[in-house]
């Protein structure tokens, strides 16, 4: 996880444009990676089927179910626009 210079005062945001503040440390490795896959993807249109599987094992409506249930948890963790932009994936 990236964080500002020395780990102290306000929280850095890496590329994927999330901020990482203490909200994202209540998001758990299954949660987190399928967000990080959705960014990554985003430019894209979201992640082709074969990537799904390959990286998470599920087919890609499995795959944006999962998103959606994330990002309903979560949506205080995801910039506006990009919330928005993945939230038309799902």
């Amino acid at each position: 996880m990236t964080t500002g210079p020395g780990r102290g005062g306000s929280p850095a945001t890496c590329p994927c444009q999330r901020p990482h503040s203490e909200e994202i440390d209540t998001m758990t490795p299954d949660e987190r990676d399928p967000l990080d896959f959705a960014v990554k993807w985003l430019p894209y249109g979201g992640g082709p089927g074969e990537e799904t599987m390959l990286t998470f094992g599920v087919t890609r409506p499995q795959y944006l179910r999962r998103l959606d249930r994330i990002i309903s948890r979560h949506p205080q963790t995801i910039p506006p626009t990009t919330l928005e932009k993945i939230k038309a994936l799902t």
